[in-house]
Formats: structure tokens, sequence, C-alpha cells
């Protein structure tokens, strides 16, 4: 009977029939008088089933308690069901036993006349990179997130195929541009693959890890023509998408994230990405239906939380966005995207303390990003605290020294600072790093790069280069009311009066009562009329022609008609 209740056991398990699979697995087990490959088939059963008190219970009998320290994959087993309860020291002292295994199952595969598939049982180097990963699992469940990217990148060096090793590195952003690439040199692919994988694992890892996406990947690259069919592919498609977001590239982010969902409508990575452009754009109604749809199936993740309180984000509600976010953070602590939402969300509203302490829990999780530096920097500055501003700006610049975003906001505050030198120079960087993403530079989003760095020349007397950059924001939005401004001021200052009066009226059409444009106005129309008089009128007389003059042009500039 023995032989026959082991190949019931594993046809059952095969066709997931895990009561009948776990009733033929504990037959086998008695009728082999606790075997040890029966034993090993018999707590796969038990977890398959989800009776992980019942297989912790029985590895941990007297019976079983000798066999459990002989073999690897009963210690892997009994650490997956402690990880199941979330039992994690118990994982870490599970799987910390000298890995020495005596045991025929840890030495060796079992043959066909032994009862058991030989891919039924697991060989000590098989679980090593699985072993990694349950261990940096447990060291995450306990809040030690730096010990769990180590082993995650242990993982990868063990097992280069590993790929859930690679994406939690990459969830939580931890790894810095030096990180990510001594992690590809560490990573031995010409002892693990062939050739061609070798090429084609190095293109996939190099599109899922950011700093090296940023430098490696362009819209004309594609992937090595033995895996050219994957461009279709949903996880390739969204790590393109990926690319695109942090090149502010919206629309292409957007369309990308729409084509994945059309494949996979619950592709985790996609939905987030496209969660994101939706707020970008303010798609309200697109947000309201997948927050109801990720909510109605996942009542349990955080990521359907979070796309909830985005809808309400889209709609300025912020209390409301607060109250899932902080749903979201309840299911995952270590969902970074909601952290990053809440703090956006209070500091929008002026709360800087709590804006801080949210920012602060996101750059405890992704210490290889430089945003949330970047915001704790910007709310320090805000709260006039220059030298906590200057330290975590300095951090977010040693992660990522060429993101045009950051190098603009360092500009920002030098130009407030009164440091217009060094203010240029950041903003120059900025915009040299930002046509190497974006060549021809058509994206708006790209507008208030060229605005700033325009304001800098102008406070630097640098007159015809601040118009250039002023002209070329307002191809990129040509209806920026504050572009025109900015030319006009400009215009104001060079002596150019009449394009002042031009770009203020085309500037109030636009924002009929902005009163900087109504001030610009009335001193270039003044300027023109103390000229006209000086010109012909007698010295002393009073010109009643210039005042009505005067008045003409500012009621014609706030009616639109001019």
């Amino acid at each position: 009977m023995l032989p026959r209740a082991r190949e019931l056991a594993r046809k059952y398990g095969a066709q997931q029939l895990n009561n009948s699979a776990l009733y033929w697995a504990d037959k086998a087990l008695s009728l082999s008088n606790g075997a040890l490959e029966d034993l090993v088939v018999y707590i796969q059963s038990l977890f398959t089933c989800k009776e992980y008190r019942r297989a912790i219970h029985c590895l941990e009998s007297s019976t079983t308690r000798t066999l459990l320290h002989r073999s690897s994959t009963l210690r892997y087993l009994a650490a997956r069901c402690f990880a199941e309860c979330e039992e994690w020291e118990e994982v870490i002292t599970i799987l910390a036993t000298p890995k020495t295994d005596t045991s025929p199952l840890g030495q060796k595969r079992f043959s066909e006349e032994d009862g058991v598939k030989s891919h039924e049982v697991l060989s000590l180097g098989d679980l090593e990179s699985a072993s990694l990963v349950l261990r940096g699992a447990a060291h995450e469940g306990l809040g030690d997130l730096p010990s769990a990217m180590e082993c995650y990148k242990k993982a990868l060096v063990v097992d280069v195929f590993c790929e859930e090793a690679l994406d939690k590195l990459c969830l939580y952003h931890f790894l810095s541009a030096k990180d990510e690439k001594q992690l590809l040199l560490s990573m031995p692919f010409k002892k693990q693959c062939s050739h061609p994988e070798e090429a084609a694992l190095k293109a996939l890892y190099q599109r899922k890890l950011s700093h090296t996406r940023a430098s490696h990947l362009t819209q004309d690259v594609e992937l090595p023509s033995c895996i050219e069919s994957l461009q279709t592919n949903a996880d390739v498609l969204s790590d393109v998408a990926d690319y695109y977001l942090d090149a502010m590239n919206i629309d292409a982010c957007y369309t990308h994230t729409s084509r994945i969902l059309k494949l996979d409508p619950y592709h985790r990575h996609a939905l987030h990405l496209h969660i994101v452009c939706c707020v970008c754009r303010s798609f309200v109604s697109e947000l309201f239906t997948i927050g109801h749809q990720l909510v109605n199936t996942f009542p349990k993740s955080a990521l359907a939380w979070y796309a909830v309180s985005c809808y309400y984000i889209a709609l300025q509600k912020h209390q409301v966005a607060r109250k899932y976010l902080s749903k979201s953070i309840s299911l995952d602590a270590n969902f970074v995207p909601a952290h990053m939402a809440f703090g956006i969300s209070l500091a929008s509203e002026g709360e800087r303390d709590q804006a801080r302490a949210a920012f602060a829990a996101a750059a405890r999780i992704m210490q290889g990003s430089h945003l949330p530096l970047m915001f704790l920097g910007r709310e320090y500055y805000l709260t006039c605290a220059m030298a906590t501003s200057t330290k975590f700006m300095k951090n977010a610049l040693s992660i990522s020294p060429h993101n045009p975003i950051l190098l603009q906001e360092v500009g920002v505050m030098l130009f407030n600072n009164g440091e217009y030198d060094k203010s240029e120079s950041y903003l120059q960087l900025a915009v040299k790093h930002l046509r190497s993403i974006d060549p021809n530079v058509t994206l708006s989003e790209w507008e208030p790069v060229y605005n700033n760095l325009g304001h800098v020349m102008r406070k630097l007397g640098k007159y015809e280069e601040s118009l250039q950059m002023h002209e070329f924001a307002l191809q990129l939005c040509p209806n920026e009311s504050t572009t025109l401004i900015s030319i006009a001021l400009t215009c104001l200052l060079s002596g150019n009066v009449d394009k002042v009066i031009k770009f203020t009226n085309q500037s109030l059409r636009l924002k009929r009562e902005d009163q900087v444009a109504l001030e610009l106005l009335h001193t270039a129309i003044e300027e023109s009329t103390m000229a006209m008089i000086s010109e012909s009128t007698p010295h002393g007389m009073e010109c009643m022609t210039g005042k009505m003059l005067l008045k003409q042009q500012l009621t014609l500039g706030v009616d639109g008609q001019h």
C-alpha cells in the first residue's frame, strides 16, 4: 500500500486537490513509520492546505525533531510555516541552523524506486537562495530593512535568476546608483548563465533597476534578439513606463500603462504607475473606477486603498485622502507610495511637522531614492531651518546627482537665498541633464526649469539670455500667464516698453485681474507717456493726453480687448 499512497499523494497534489493529497500523504507517512521523504511530502501538503500550526506542531514533536535538524528541506518548510504565522524571530532562528545535512534528502535527490518524484525534493543547493529570500522577509517583518536588503543581495549572488530578490530591492528603492552598479558586478552571470542568457538577463535587470535604467534605457534601446519577443511582455513594458515617469513624460507613461492593463488588469506595478499618471492629469473618473475595482477585488491590499486615497487627492479632499492612506499604511507599513502621498497631502495644507514625519518614514525605507530626502529638504527650508535643509539636499544629490527636478529644487532654494551665481550653475546643470533625457525638450512638465533659469539670469542682468529661457518656456506652455509676465518684466528692465505692453496684455487675457500684470502695464505706459512728453511737450506743462492714454490702455488691458 505504501507505493500506492505515495503515488496518490503526488497525483492529487499535482491536481491541486489538496485535501486528498494531504490524506494520502498522511497515510504514506504512517505506513513508512515516519520516513523522511514521506514527512517532507506530508509537511508540504499541510502547508498547501494552510495548516501552518499543524505543520509546526508535527515538526516540533519528539519523533520528528531529529529529522528537522538533519534536513534542510524540513527546516525551510518549518520556516515557511512560521513566516505565514508572522513569527519572524522563529524564522530567523530556524534558518540560522548549521546547513550541514547528513540525510539523503539534503545530499541527493530521491529516485523513482523510493516512491518520490525527483523534482518534489529539494537539495541544499536549491534552497540557499530561497532561504535567503525568506530570511530577508523575516528581517523585513521585524522592521530591519538593511538586514533584509543584504539577504536579498546575497540571494542574487547565489542565484542570478532569483528575480524575487531583485524585485524586493527595486520595490523599496533601497539601492543607490553606486549600489546598483556593485550589485550587477557581484552577480556571477558568466558562471550561472550561457552567453545568450547572460546578455538577456543583464538587459532585463538593467531595465528594472531605476538608476541603471535611467542611464541605459531610452525609447530607441531594444532587447537582445534572443528575447526580442518580450518587447510586448507586461513586465518589460512596465519597466519602460517607469522610465517615462522618471523622465516626467506623463503621457507616454500613461499610454504604456493603459496598454499593460489591457493585457493584465491587475498588474501591480503598472497599476501604481497608472494611478500616478491619473493624479497628474486629474483623471478623476478613472481613479474612481480603479479604486472601486481594486477595493472590491483586493480589500486587504495596500495598493487598493492607496488608489482610493488618490481619487480624493485629485479632488483636493486631503483630509479624506489621508484617512484612506492611513488604512493603506496599516495594511503594509513599508508601502512607500502611501507614505509619500501622506507627506505631500499634509504639506499642501501647511502641516509641516507631520509632513516631515511622513517623509522621514519614507526615507527610512527608500534608502536609495532621492525623493523623500528632497521633500524633507524642501519642508525644512520652508520653516527656515537652512542647515538641516542643506544637509538633506546634499544627501539627495549624493544619491541622484543628475536628476533635473532635484537640481532645479536646489537652484530655487539658492535663488531665494540670494545666491544667484550658484543657483544659475545648478539650473544650467538641470537643463543639461534634461536635454540628455529629452533632446528636443517638448514636454510641458519641464517649463518651470526654463522659467526659473530665466529668473536667475534676469537677476544677474543677463536680459537677452533670460528672454531666451522664458520664450522657450512659453513654447512648452503657450498659455502660461506667469511666463508672459516674466517676459514682460525682463523687457521692461531691458528698456523694450512696447513688448512689455504686448505681453502684459496677453497675460491679462488669460488672467484678467492679475495685479502684477496690471502694475507692469501701468509702469510701461507711464514710461511710454513720459517719453512722449519729453519729446513733444514743453517742459513743465501738464499733459492731460498722457493721463487719458494711460486710463484707456489700462481699461483695454483689463477688458481683454487690446
